[in-house]
């Protein structure tokens, strides 16, 4: 064998390895479920979730990038603590109404100070906002309630994918908790009629 072949596939397994030790391995999220916190047993035949978020699929909005996107959680949170309880005909749709995630780039500090410093390069918000109806046997309203929450939280320049990951499932965990304790306080407030 030449030098020079063996030279090039010396590279050659040099650069597969160095490719093989870049892939990142995927991040693991637990589950988010809330039947552990009781239900809203509602006096309903019929409970709808309808999701009216779209979402945008491009930069600024990431929630299509994260491990759990709000919109999911936020339809967890309906499945796992709605319940109907009731033979009045009656029907209550869930709607979610936003779930969506924002990144903005924050401002960094150049020249030597930057070069030894570890900025927070970006921000995500994240926002959600439901509808909670309940509709009598003809088509028309007897009752709503809407709630709606919001969290941020910014990330190092230094991040890895992975903690990124983490961070997005913890900002929607926090974005959802929020939104259980709007409606844990408004739903008994203003739908005290239809719980059982």
């Amino acid at each position: 064998m030449t030098d020079f072949i063996r030279r090039n596939l010396v590279l050659v397994c040099t650069f597969c390895l160095i490719s093989c030790g870049d892939v990142p391995l995927q991040t693991q999220t637990p589950e988010l479920t809330y039947s552990h916190l009781g239900s809203f047993r509602l006096d309903v035949s019929e409970i709808q979730i309808v999701n009216k978020f779209v979402p945008k699929m491009s930069l600024p909005n990431i929630e299509h990038l994260m491990p759990l996107a709000p919109a999911l959680a936020a339809k967890s949170w309906a499945e796992d603590r709605l319940r109907k309880e009731g033979g009045s005909g009656r029907r209550a749709i869930f709607t979610i109404l936003d779930a969506s995630v924002v990144k903005s780039s924050l401002r960094q500090k150049n020249g030597v100070r930057g070069t030894f410093t570890i900025d927070q390069s970006e921000r995500y918000k994240a926002s959600v906002k439901v509808r909670l109806e309940i509709f009598n046997l003809d088509g028309s309203s007897a009752g709503a309630v809407e709630a709606a929450s919001w969290r941020s939280r910014t990330v190092p320049e230094n991040i890895t994918l992975n903690d990124r990951d983490k961070i997005w499932f913890h900002l929607t965990e926090a974005v959802i908790n929020e939104l259980n304790t709007e409606l844990e306080r408004s739903i008994p407030k203003f739908l005290n009629d239809f719980l059982r």
